[in-house]
């Protein structure tokens, strides 16, 4: 369950799969004899967060961090908001609901403030970040925390950003004008450090692309591209398929 809408569909669901699933993966792999594990959180997990889906992140870690040893090389990459094209696209991730409003002249309504701080990072560099850390040495890695994020920006500033990359005006208000909003800041220097990566991909560039690609049918709004409602629909079949049989 990838983000706090789904999470709180089902809250002993998420942990099942967010925690307890994903740390009998981890030990699972070690038993195998796997030398190497990494796993993706989210950066919300530092934002001292008490929700279900940054409690099960900061459970995750713990258990991921803890299997760490000579023999097995376990990694937390903490990203920030996460955009771009993706095989199953996602329309529930902030940049990506920018520009599909923009692409289908909607009104946007932003949860919360203008003030609300977040890092981003493109899709395909989430993946080269992954194999950078494959690819590092074990020590610079094993049993480490590290956080993604290319750049980090204030909702106001996003819709900025926003704003001058597409060509339509983009209409949109935040639902919480005077809200002061906890703002998480990523800084990608101990990573950069360990591994040599860099991201490649900027915000504007990433906008543009789902853009396009929505404005050439490449790409568009579906039943799987809102993760809390492709969930829920699945929970539903799922009640509906058990009490069928019974």
């Amino acid at each position: 369950m990838p983000n706090e809408q789904t999470c709180a569909l089902d809250p002993v669901l998420a942990r099942e799969i967010n925690v307890e699933a994903r740390a009998r993966i981890a030990r699972i792999a070690k038993a195998m004899g796997v030398r190497r594990h990494i796993a993706l959180t989210s950066s919300e997990t530092v934002a001292g967060s008490k929700s279900v889906y940054a409690r099960c992140n900061r459970k995750l870690e713990e258990a991921i961090l803890a299997a760490s040893d000579d023999g097995f090389c376990t990694t937390i990459l903490r990203a920030g908001s996460v955009y771009g094209l993706s095989r199953r696209m996602r329309f529930d991730v902030i940049a990506n609901v920018a520009a599909l409003h923009a692409h289908m002249g909607r009104r946007l309504t932003l949860p919360g403030s203008s003030q609300l701080t977040l890092p981003f990072i493109h899709v395909r560099d989430v993946a080269r970040a992954v194999l950078s850390t494959i690819d590092a040495p074990t020590e610079e890695v094993a049993g480490n925390l590290f956080a993604l994020g290319s750049q980090t920006l204030s909702m106001a500033e996003l819709m900025e950003q926003a704003q001058q990359t597409f060509p339509e005006k983009l209409d949109y208000v935040f639902s919480r004008r005077d809200e002061t909003a906890p703002e998480i800041t990523v800084s990608l220097d101990e990573f950069q450090e360990s591994t040599g990566f860099s991201p490649r991909i900027t915000l504007d560039q990433g906008l543009l692309e789902v853009f396009i690609a929505l404005k050439g049918g490449r790409t568009q709004l579906g039943e799987t591209t809102n993760t809390a409602r492709f969930y829920r629909a699945l929970i539903n079949r799922s009640e509906q398929n058990r009490a069928h049989r019974s």
